[in-house]
């Protein structure tokens, strides 16, 4: 998170400390707290990346050994990670 990022961030939590203390703590659980802000990819994309299929991209990530963002019942992986496990 860059630190301009940070700085909005904190200003909107002060502004609401002072309202609602629970609508804090719901908004620090719901906004990002990694420096990586990048879009999630499909299976697909995942494969070419990696150079398998996309069957075989889901199969290692319900194995674990990729990983993955559940996104309902489909499964979505940063690049940042894939590129990590190369």
């Amino acid at each position: 998170m860059s630190a301009s990022t940070a700085l909005v961030r904190e200003g909107l939590l002060d502004l609401l400390r002072s309202k609602d203390p629970e609508v804090v703590k719901l908004l620090r659980e719901a906004l990002p707290q990694n420096d990586v802000d990048e879009p999630l990819i499909d299976a697909r994309e995942a494969g070419k990346l990696l150079g398998l299929s996309a069957p075989a991209v889901r199969a290692a990530a319900w194995r674990g050994t990729i990983p993955c963002t559940r996104v309902g019942r489909t499964l979505r992986f940063r690049r940042s990670d894939l590129l990590k496990r190369r």
